[in-house]
């Protein structure tokens, strides 16, 4: 197999993935692919896109992770908002960069003052 992403040329759901219908239902492409080429996708794991193309049907893009690890992934360290790189002082746990946070406490001041 290529190690370049195999794009999936079919259906595209609204949050980038491959869509595909299969089994009587409607699927996401990577999925179907992995299980017909590596094996099932056991319980409490999921698929991560090791290249960050949801549109990726490469089984070597993909790895069986936790919803926890897949998630931190996704975020990576990085606001998605502004791009800022998160700091651990400051954000209280909550997915927002220092800057961000201030923003959204000086508007929630802001809107209790009126």
């Amino acid at each position: 197999m290529t190690d370049e992403c195999i794009p999936w040329l079919g259906a595209i759901l609204d949050s980038g993935y491959g869509m595909v219908w299969y089994g009587g239902k409607s699927r996401r492409a990577h999925r179907v692919i992995y299980e017909a080429l590596v094996g099932p996708i056991p319980p409490g794991k999921q698929l991560d896109h090791l290249c960050r193309n949801k549109r990726c049907v490469n089984v070597n893009h993909l790895e069986l992770v936790t919803g926890q690890e897949n998630i931190r992934r996704h975020w990576g360290d990085y606001c998605k908002k502004c791009g800022e790189p998160y700091k651990p002082r400051g954000t209280a746990g909550r997915r927002r960069c220092v800057a961000c946070q201030r923003a959204y406490d000086l508007a929630r001041y802001t809107q209790q003052k009126r």
